[in-house]
This record gives structure tokens, C-alpha cells and sequence, in this order.
């Protein structure tokens, strides 16, 4: 009976040597395996932790159905901008059908790679219908960032191009060289190019004449060259220009004032929608019923655009 107690413990100590001789065997193997994963892992992480970019501004021109979306790299890591994809509206954008071009600025350090505080241009050939849509980039790592634009009318042609400065200066800061306008039965768009980036210290105004006439509404001093729309013919009042409305744009809000009670003053009515605020680029909506039009109405009026900068350099179009 002892003997066979003692066998029993033999065999059982047997077995326990066996199962830590093949865990001993197996043990390097996977230990090796995890460290493996547990440093990809972490790659992955310290990558994604080191990449970071932002949305600086993202604008569309309808004339070329190009979407430029200006990112700035605010991360650690140095970037490939080819590694960089786009989803419009949920959908991605597959360069065997779309055309996209990306572009570093001032492309000194590391030519053709995305380095930190760099700027990179990416240019999408794609058309985009009236109302919001969502643009997403996202890098091979699984960073992203997203962005929204609304187009609000996609068909407002440049009328005049001006190569003139801004009056008393060479400074761009302020300078109209190209503008537009048009309507469909609810709205009127205005539309500006200027030759330099759209600046907050900047003001950006539309004075509009609906009636034509120059003795009525809010007289401007000297005379004015104003733009009849929608022929875009010219027209001067050799006593100033008679203005009912005013439309202005001035750090990042643009804004309706009316005529008020008292001859010669303007007073604020609404904040108004605007899209497309690119480097140089500006939208602006105005509904026809806020100048007193009618929906059945076939608008017609006159404006010009006065710029103006932080230290009273000015630009008007027409230049006259």
C-alpha cells in the first residue's frame, strides 16, 4: 500500500515536469510573438500621438469645380502628402477618378514631405451641388480632421477685372480686382476677388442703390460710378449716389443695414449667410425680400464696393 502511494506521487510529479517542460519550451516563442505586437502596437500609438493636423480654410470655385483645402501640420511628425485621402459627403475620393493635387508652401526643409508647421494645398477637381457638404482628410495612420462648406450659389461670374492698387498705396491688403453679382427668385449674390488674403482688419462694403436714382436714400459724397445690375453697365451721379442699403463685411461677419428714419443714417437690419471665404475669395447672400423687392420682381439696381483697410487705404470698384 505504501509503494503504490509512492508511485502515485512519482507519476504525478511525472506529469507536473512534463507540462513545465513544454510551457518552458513554448514560453520564448510567445514572449517573443507579444513583444513583437506590443511594439507595433506602440509605434502605432507613438505615430498616431506625433501626428496631428488642422483644417485652415477650405473654399470651392464653381468656374473650375476645384475644392482647395489649406491644412497646416500642427503635429511632431514629418508627413508624406501623398499618404493623405479625402471622403466627401461620406463617400471617398478615388484618385483613379478624381483628380487630387497636394502642394507644400514654402517647401524648404524637406522637399516634397509635409513637416511640422508647414502648410500643404490640396486641390480636389470635383463639382459640388448647392447646400453643406463635409470634407474629411485623413492620414494612413487613422489622424483626420473634418471641415464643412456651403455653396450657396454656384454660378456668379466674375464681371470686371481692375489691375489698379489700393488707391495711395501699392499695399494688396485692401484691393478689389475682380467682382460679381447675381440673383435667383429669392436672393441676391454678391461676390468679391481681392489680390491679397481676406483680412479681419479689413472692411469690405456694398452700397446699393435699388431704385436707381441718386436723390433718394442715403446720398454718398462726390460723384460715383456704380454698376447697374443686371445689365453691368456703368452709371455716374455727378451729385453722389443714392444708397438704401448697405452690405458689409467685417471680421468674418457680413451684415444688412437699411435706411433709418433720420436722412443720411444706416442703421443695422440682419446678419447675413455667406460662403466660399477663401484667401481671397467671398459669397455673400442677400435676401431680395430685405431690399424690398418682391418675389415676383425682376431685380434691378445699381452698387459699388468699397475696401478699406486697418490704416484707411482704400479701393473702390468701379475705379472711377
Amino acid at each position: 500500500m505504501g509503494f503504490s502511494n509512492i508511485f502515485a506521487a512519482a507519476l504525478a510529479f511525472s506529469v507536473l515536469l512534463g507540462i513545465f517542460y513544454v510551457l518552458y519550451e513554448s514560453l520564448p516563442k510567445e514572449v517573443v510573438e507579444l513583444d513583437s505586437e506590443l511594439t507595433e502596437k506602440y509605434d502605432d500609438l507613438a505615430s498616431r500621438a506625433a501626428t496631428d493636423f488642422s483644417l485652415i480654410n477650405i473654399t470651392h470655385f464653381s468656374d473650375s469645380n476645384i475644392t482647395t483645402m489649406i491644412l497646416e501640420n500642427d503635429g511632431r511628425s514629418t508627413l508624406n502628402p501623398s499618404m493623405l485621402s479625402f471622403i466627401l459627403d461620406g463617400s471617398y475620393l478615388d484618385e483613379t477618378s478624381v483628380d487630387i493635387n497636394r502642394t507644400v508652401f514654402n517647401d524648404n526643409v524637406n522637399p516634397n514631405l509635409w513637416d511640422p508647421g508647414e502648410l500643404l494645398a490640396c486641390n480636389l477637381t470635383c463639382q459640388l451641388d448647392l447646400g453643406v457638404h463635409i470634407f474629411k482628410a485623413f492620414y494612413s495612420n487613422g489622424v483626420w480632421c473634418t471641415g464643412r462648406i456651403r455653396i450657396l450659389n454656384n454660378s456668379i461670374p466674375w464681371i470686371v477685372l481692375f489691375m489698379d492698387p489700393v488707391e495711395g498705396s501699392t499695399d494688396a491688403g485692401a484691393d478689389i480686382i475682380s467682382f460679381g453679382a447675381g440673383n435667383d427668385s429669392e436672393s441676391l449674390y454678391l461676390r468679391i476677388n481681392l489680390s491679397a488674403s481676406i483680412s479681419d482688419d479689413c472692411i469690405y462694403s456694398w452700397y446699393i442703390d435699388v431704385d436707381s436714382n441718386g436723390s433718394t436714400g442715403v446720398l454718398t459724397n462726390g460723384g460715383r460710378t456704380l454698376v447697374e445690375y443686371p445689365s453691368n453697365t456703368t452709371q455716374v451721379y455727378g451729385s453722389g449716389a443714392g444708397i438704401e442699403y448697405l452690405v458689409s463685411y467685417r471680421e468674418g461677419s457680413p451684415k444688412l443695414y437699411s435706411q433709418g428714419d433720420l436722412s443720411g443714417m444706416l442703421e443695422e437690419k440682419k446678419e447675413l449667410e455667406f460662403s466660399n471665404p477663401s484667401g481671397s475669395s467671398l459669397l455673400i447672400r442677400v435676401p431680395l425680400a430685405d431690399l424690398g423687392f418682391e418675389e415676383s420682381d425682376d431685380p434691378s439696381l445699381s452698387f459699388y464696393i468699397y475696401g478699406v483697410d486697418s490704416i484707411m487705404r482704400t479701393d473702390f470698384a468701379p475705379d472711377s
